[in-house]
């Protein structure tokens, strides 16, 4: 009797469970279609991207986060209006996420309404700020600035970067609002004094060549560790003569602050060539190339002293790659938030300064990126993410770039203006006022 009445136990638990599998069905496969969508836009399709979005919503319409990662595609692909429907109708759904006031920010920068994109991110942020920024300015996209250095760990250092976060985010919206400018251009100095890493400011393509070589010694990659060090060393050399050959000159001219500063750069450079120097000499070592590893720890003597030791960790660096990139990336932001708030302020030529400083760490962090990518594929078979994270930071460069060639425009040198916007379209954008 039991073995008989096994079939309608199947039976009573399908039917059960039908209400449940009804249930949970539609938003299972919802998630699936929002990793399609990811993966498309990983990929560089916009529109399979903004299509699989929408088949997340067919699936689960109630759920406000499919529309809002529709609506963040939407603004990507410059369809606004679209945008702004979804955004409307996920704020009338239950609990919509918190990015939803980040695109929506996003968006309203993008139609030209700079003051009520302001208001908005102010009423979504509210100070006190988190320990860890959760946003910056969309229209900068620092997708790295949530990488922290290995040595900022403490909840002090946390709460400092995220303070300069939010202060940069809203010296940048009231610049382009062209509201409390003189508020503004305090935030963006204290952000850019945060950020400011002596090291990155007197050679960021140094910075990042020591930093990639110290990454490929961390992954067994010898041959293209000495490589990169080498090269380092090449680079860290030549800027260490320049910045002494400019201290020299400045002790006949300027102010002792200046000579003070000039020498201050010195060091810094110094610093980065002795660590250079002591990471090569390891590499020699470790591929038992004795001779060229005592000549390195020499060089390293020569110039930090005769009490360094190869083995000593104060003298090595201690910086990898994806740090070194989040660090660089965030203080060419950081300062191209600067060189807003001057230009919207009237002083163009400060303005010019701060987006040459950008561009220069922009262009380092361009050449850095392919070591990055290789780093990463060392590590992980997939690398489409890293992939659309390089091309945003290039998209960053190219803001600077356009924003460089409107005020040249605006000066009268129409020839400068017209290089920089070129060269906007090399890096594989429309010079445009959506760039920002």
């Amino acid at each position: 009797m039991a073995v008989r009445s096994r079939p309608f136990v199947w039976l009573f638990l399908a039917l059960a469970g039908l209400p449940l599998l009804r249930a949970g069905l539609p938003r299972e496969v919802a998630k699936f279609h929002i990793a399609a969508s990811r993966n498309a836009e990983w990929d560089g399709d916009l529109p399979a991207a903004i299509a699989a979005a929408g088949r997340a919503i067919a699936w689960d319409p109630q759920e406000p986060a499919w529309r809002v990662r529709r609506a963040e595609l939407e603004v990507d692909a410059g369809e606004l209006e679209k945008a702004f429907d979804d955004l409307r109708r996920a704020e009338r759904l239950p609990a919509p996420p918190q990015r939803l006031d980040d695109v929506y920010v996003e968006a309203l920068l993008q139609a030209g309404r700079p003051k009520e994109a302001l208001a908005r991110w102010v009423r979504s942020h509210p100070e006190p700020p988190s320990a860890t920024p959760s946003t910056a300015p969309p229209a900068l996209r620092q997708l790295l600035d949530t990488i922290w250095p290995g040595n900022e760990t403490t909840e002090e250092l946390r709460r400092r970067a995220a303070q300069a976060a939010r202060q940069n985010t809203l010296a940048y919206f009231r610049a382009l609002a062209e509201v409390e400018l003189d508020q503004a251009l305090e935030d963006a100095r204290q952000a850019v004094q945060f950020a400011g890493d002596p090291q990155i400011l007197v050679d960021p393509r140094g910075y990042l060549l020591l930093s990639a070589g110290k990454s490929f010694r961390n992954s067994a990659a010898p041959l293209r560790s000495a490589s990169l060090l080498q090269r380092a060393v090449n680079q860290l050399r030549t800027t260490t003569h320049r910045l002494q050959i400019r201290a020299t000159a400045l002790r006949l001219f300027r102010t002792p602050e200046a000579r003070r500063a000039a020498q201050r750069r010195v060091e810094a450079a110094k610093r980065m060539l002795v660590s250079a120097y002591i990471e090569l000499s390891r590499e020699y070592a470790a591929l038992r190339m004795d001779p060229p590893a005592r000549q390195q720890l020499d060089w390293a003597r020569r110039i930090g002293g005769e009490e360094i030791r190869v083995d000593d960790p104060a003298v090595g660096w201690n910086i990898e790659l994806p740090d070194a990139i989040a660090r660089t990336s965030r203080l060419a932001a950081y300062l191209d938030t600067l060189a807003t708030v001057h230009w919207k302020r009237g002083d163009s030529p400060a303005a010019l300064r701060q987006l040459g400083r950008a561009i220069e760490l922009g262009e380092a962090v361009r050449e850095a990126a392919p070591w990055w990518l290789d780093f990463i594929e060392r590590q992980q078979i997939d690398v489409r993410q890293e992939r659309w994270q390089q091309r945003e930071l290039t998209r960053s460069l190219a803001i600077y770039y356009y924003r460089r060639s409107k005020i040249r425009m605006a000066l009268g040198d129409e020839d400068g203006a017209r290089s920089d916007q070129k060269y906007v379209r090399y890096l594989g954008f429309e010079p445009s006022d959506r760039l920002q």
